[in-house]
């Protein structure tokens, strides 16, 4: 679901720059830091030039800016969090069979994560393993921190899908 890139935007005291600068990335694992070079040190007014920089909104992702600051070296550094929309999905099996009164119910059962957007087409989760439902787990799993929305922003409906013994429903 993380993006190939984001998308930044300059701004001079409060109005974006035409044309935008290049921007330049280096990515190391989850630090993805930009470099832009060349801006004036004033503006039209022979003052000194206030950049801001704004990301801009990067589907199924909370995002906050620190206030820039200046490093050591003088130049502007500013820290842009994008934190994953995520949700729990908890599961739980539900057996009507008189508390196992005829000794019929199977120690465990194995359930599969599935997931659909806007009524397309269903898809197992692959990223997780199938787990095991059992009276040690009292028929209950929480699947936790998965995303809330694909890379287009779009909301995932989860379901599960169960592999039962022969001969149980």
């Amino acid at each position: 679901i993380r993006p190939s890139e984001v998308k930044l935007a300059v701004f001079l005291d409060e109005d974006p720059l035409e044309p935008q600068p290049e921007i330049v990335w280096s990515r190391d694992g989850d630090q993805w830091v930009y470099q832009i070079e060349g801006l004036p040190k004033y503006n039209e007014a022979f003052e000194e030039a206030v950049y801001t920089v704004m990301e801009e909104e990067t589907p199924g992702y909370d995002q906050t800016a620190d206030h820039p600051v200046k490093d050591r070296d003088g130049n502007l550094v500013q820290n842009f969090t994008n934190t994953l929309k995520t949700v729990p999905f908890p599961v739980q099996k539900i057996w009507e069979d008189q508390e196992d009164a005829w000794g019929l119910r199977p120690d465990e059962v194995t359930i599969r994560l599935l997931r659909q957007v806007d009524g397309g087409e269903i898809e197992r989760v692959w990223e997780l393993p199938d787990m095991v439902l059992s009276a040690g787990t009292h028929w209950n799993y929480t699947y936790s921190l998965l995303p809330q929305t694909d890379s287009q922003g779009r909301i995932y409906t989860y379901r599960i899908q169960e592999d039962l013994p022969q001969g149980t429903q």
